[in-house]
């Protein structure tokens, strides 16, 4: 079978960034000063006292490296207890100027809708395809118990 490198002619896609960090936190920042990202309280788990639940507001931050050129950016929220998407999110594109660019990226999430208590993949993709997830979990906070 062929190579299906990306030759910028006969290949079908592009080859994707590649993603060295992606973390979901409570809010990021950029220092004044530094110009370097502050990321406040990173989430693993979410509790609620009932379900379906709202998150409050977060932030996705990524750190990319890799891309050619220009890209359209999505997120996608999948229950992994059935394997069924339940939200999707169309950003915008990204363009990469240079081969060897680091990028880093914030992408505001307004809210989370969770269905049930459960964990969860967060889905980052570069036109249409995955380049990297992260889980959270619901949680029910109601006590042991209940």
């Amino acid at each position: 079978m062929p190579d299906s490198s990306f030759d910028g002619k006969l290949a079908p896609y592009k080859p994707l960034p590649q993603c060295k960090a992606f973390l979901i936190c409570e809010r990021v920042g950029v220092d004044a000063v530094t110009g370097q990202f502050n990321l406040h309280r990173i989430v693993n788990f979410l509790s609620f006292q009932q379900f379906p639940a709202e998150s409050p507001p977060l932030a996705a931050y990524f750190q990319l490296y890799d891309g050619i050129g220009q890209y359209d950016l999505s997120m996608e929220l999948r229950d992994l207890a059935d394997d069924t998407s339940v939200a999707a999110e169309i950003f915008s594109h990204l363009d990469f100027p240079e081969r060897l660019v680091k990028m880093e990226l914030v992408l505001p999430i307004d809210s989370l809708r969770l269905p049930r208590v459960g964990r969860y993949e967060i889905a980052i993709l570069f036109d249409g395809r995955e380049v990297a997830t992260q889980f959270i979990d619901a949680e029910d906070d109601n006590g042991p118990g209940t």
